[in-house]
């Protein structure tokens, strides 16, 4: 507080101007710096003026020497050399009440009540009402958090965030989303709860210096709540990239889109072209790179890469694509692949017979019965649009327009009888389930 201020007592002295030639005898006896020579020089300067009017007798010597009533020798020198003109009454007044001011503002005193008085008021109240922009002032604009939206479980909270990231990510996500980090515990001052804070950028904040963010806030006192938040700042243009090297992150995600996944390397580039403008060399093997890595990826999300090519990864194919498997994640819908019947694979004798279908296709067995045609079952294996090298038994129907309906799939490690029949009895039980459901429930197939 007592630097603070002296350096409102330098400024003010130096915006009244007084003239070092002209200083009191009161204060003779301190050596004045010169002053001029760089900022810190004007600050010692400053400093010491401000010490030498607390001396006793120094504001009176200061208002009389200012009035220039008599005649002296400094007097006429001081004209000579182009001093300052004379001072009129009300700018005696004016320095008069500055070097009350200081006297009042004595930074060595000490205030024994805790309390303020007058003068510190009016002091502190000019200050506040000084418009000027100061050094210490806020650049940055500080904007607020808006809610978005309350939610009972983790997981809706977590469906949101996504919904979030796909609409305004261009698909990425939100940064600092790993499993216990980030997280901050306080206490809400409006409620006075304790919770959980997690601030997540967005994705392309590095590259793009994207400013918008999200809060997740989970309340931890007793009831399982969470809250997410919106930053006040808006997204920026992505396409914006700081990056140098290898390909923008916009770009990425282009690729990473399922409906660009199944592109070939050519039909990407364009689309790429389209987006983003010319490519050069280096940005189309780095593209097909990223491709690369991408297929991979998509593999390694079905089959483990280190259960690749073997039947342990079949066998973990079969087990998170089971029907038990997907009702418990809820994730078993009109189109979801699942296993049908209970799949063969036994790595002593190298056999492999596995059924898979959807629930819609499963339905095109009970619709072709419907066009008053005995039922045509045709089937078909190709050998190579599996990963593992397995057969890929194809059954299906044709309607009375000579269209072809596929009913399932089979994964067989051979052609024989035993591989057909399985997966045939497999595909015909889960129709016919399917069949009794709709039923049941009297829905339309």
């Amino acid at each position: 507080m007592a630097l603070q201020q002296r350096r409102v007592q330098s400024r003010l002295l130096a915006e009244a101007g007084v003239p070092l030639t002209e200083m009191p005898d009161a204060a003779g006896n301190l050596v004045m710096p010169p002053g001029g020579e760089n900022p810190v020089a004007n600050i010692d300067q400053m400093l010491l003026v401000a010490e030498q009017l607390r001396e006793a007798g120094a504001q009176q010597a200061l208002a009389a020497g200012f009035e220039r009533g008599g005649q002296g020798e400094g007097e006429g020198e001081a004209e000579e050399e182009g001093d300052l003109p004379p001072l009129g009454d009300e700018e005696v007044a004016m320095l008069q009440a500055l070097a009350d001011e200081h006297d009042l503002l004595d930074p060595y005193a000490s205030n024994t009540d805790g309390e303020m008085d007058g003068d510190d008021l009016d002091l502190l109240a000019a200050r506040r009402s000084d418009r000027r922009p100061r050094k210490t002032a806020r650049r940055a604009t500080v904007l607020e958090w808006t809610a978005i939206g309350e939610y009972s479980t983790e997981a809706k909270k977590d469906d949101k965030l996504q919904q979030l990231a796909d609409t305004e990510c261009s698909g990425g996500m939100w940064g600092n989303g790993k499993v216990g980090k980030g997280w901050k515990g306080r206490t809400d001052k409006s409620s006075g709860r304790r919770q959980h804070v997690r601030v997540r950028n967005c994705c392309f904040a590095a590259e793009s210096g994207c400013p918008a963010r999200v809060r997740e806030l989970q309340f931890i006192d007793g009831a399982e709540e969470w809250r997410l938040e919106r930053y006040g700042a808006s997204h920026t243009d992505h396409s914006v990239s700081t990056r140098s090297k290898g390909v923008s992150l916009k770009t990425k995600l282009t690729l990473a889109s399922p409906s660009k996944k199944v592109l070939s390397n050519k039909d990407a580039l364009e689309v790429v072209r389209r987006d983003c403008g010319a490519l050069d060399e280096r940005k189309v093997k780095a593209i097909a790179q990223v491709r690369k890595r991408l297929k991979k990826q998509q593999q390694h999300a079905i089959v483990p890469a280190e259960a690749a090519g073997t039947f342990g990864g079949v066998q973990v194919f079969t087990d998170s694509h089971s029907k038990a498997a997907l009702l418990a994640k809820g994730a078993l819908k009109l189109h979801a692949p699942f296993v049908c019947g209970k799949p063969i694979i036994d790595a002593d004798s190298q056999t492999i017979a596995v059924a898979f279908s959807t629930r819609n296709l499963l339905g095109n067995a009970y619709r072709q019965q419907q066009y008053g045609l005995p039922a045509i079952m045709q089937v078909d294996t190709t050998h190579r649009i599996v990963l593992e090298g397995h057969n890929n038994m194809l059954f299906g129907t044709v309607d009375a327009a000579q269209h072809f309906h596929i009913i399932g799939y089979g994964l067989c490690s051979s052609e024989d009888r035993a591989a057909h029949t399985h997966i045939m009895k497999c595909l015909a039980h889960e129709a016919e389930l399917l069949v009794a459901e709709h039923r049941l429930k009297q829905e339309g197939i």
